[in-house]
This record gives C-alpha cells, structure tokens and sequence, in this order.
C-alpha cells in the first residue's frame, strides 16, 4: 500500500519595509531548502494571483560543460574573461544569467 504524502498548509506575514524589501519568514526557507544564494521570482498569472518561487544562482562551475557547440573553445581563457567583469559574447551565447529552477512553488 503506497503512502499519501501530506502537505502541511502554511500562512506567513512579514512587513514591507522601505524601499519595498520584505523577509522570507524562517519556516518557509527551511521547507524549501532556500539559502543566500537563491533569488525570488514573482509571476503575476492572468487571474492575477501572485506565483513566488525560489530558483538558485548557477555559478560558473556549475555552468560549465552544459552547452554543447560545435567551435573549438580556451575554457580557460574564457573563465579568465568572465572573472574580468564577463563577455558580451561567448561562442553564440549571451552573458545572460542562467538560473535553475527549483521545482518548490509557493500559491497563495
């Protein structure tokens, strides 16, 4: 017999202070495993309900070896250029962010 997983529900509170920043409240980074090192994405859905979720920063090792392409590259010269303050543009990929999505998802 398979186990039901139960979801426990969870209300939290916490003030906007100036310049509009606010706190994620204890229990909350605890449940979803959040650190320092993650950024909060606000999604606004046509019904107007406000989706948070945590996504974690990639860092440039984490990055490395997950695009493929079919030029020779200096890995190691292109670190040293993105140490130097990045590069706008690197064997057809944009010096954007990359962020991965952590699959925890927060409705209210």
């Amino acid at each position: 017999m398979k186990k039901l997983k139960v979801m426990k529900f969870m209300f939290a509170m916490t003030k906007i202070y100036n310049k509009y920043q606010t706190v994620i409240p204890k229990e909350i980074r605890q449940r979803f495993g959040v650190t320092e090192n993650y950024s909060v994405e606000w999604d606004v859905d046509e019904n107007n309900e406000i989706k948070v979720r945590f996504v974690e920063n990639l860092s440039f090792e984490d990055m490395a070896g997950i695009f493929k392409s079919d030029e020779v590259t200096d890995s190691v010269e292109l670190k040293k250029q993105v140490q130097k303050g990045g590069i706008q543009k690197a064997n057809g990929f944009e010096n954007n962010v990359i962020l991965k999505t952590k699959k925890s998802k927060i409705k209210r």
